[in-house]
């Protein structure tokens, strides 16, 4: 019995360590190339890598070389079988008002390992949807609104 609780001590000790030492920095520099492919920049950024997130202070978004909004604080966690991210004070351009609201105060998304086809993207902040290229995507829920894509 002290060798089983032994060697499941072990495992999870090497789970945590594993998830400390996961090279964070070196997978939010890879996140930033693939958005350099569709022309999206992340500047002026403080990266802090904390025991098992990664924070981003101060973020500006820009589109084709054009502002189009800034982020005050991105939290990424990853757990062993669940990544969140926690975007807080999204300000946009007062000139995209009328696609989506100019402040939210947070925006936690959850992918889960356990039901990879499933991101949970949870808003602070309700808005109507007015353009209906976009609306045919979405089905109305008792929830709110889900976007369904199927390969």
């Amino acid at each position: 019995m002290k060798i089983i609780l032994k060697y499941i001590s072990v495992f999870i000790l090497f789970i945590y360590m594993l998830l400390i030492f996961l090279p964070k920095e070196n997978l939010y520099y890879f996140a930033l190339e693939k958005l350099a492919e569709d022309k999206i920049e992340l500047t002026n950024i403080k990266v802090q890598d904390k025991y098992i997130s990664l924070i981003l202070e101060n973020t500006n978004i820009k589109y084709e070389k054009i502002k189009v909004g800034s982020i005050e604080n991105i939290e990424i966690k990853s757990l062993l079988f669940q990544t969140n991210i926690i975007i807080d004070n999204l300000k946009v351009q007062k000139s995209l008002k009328k696609f989506m609201p100019y402040d939210m105060k947070s925006i936690k998304i959850i992918h889960s390992i356990l039901n990879p086809l499933v991101i949970d993207i949870k808003l602070s902040k309700q808005f109507n949807i007015k353009n209906k290229k976009i609306m045919k995507y979405l089905t109305k829920t008792e929830d709110g609104y889900r976007y369904e894509y199927k390969f």
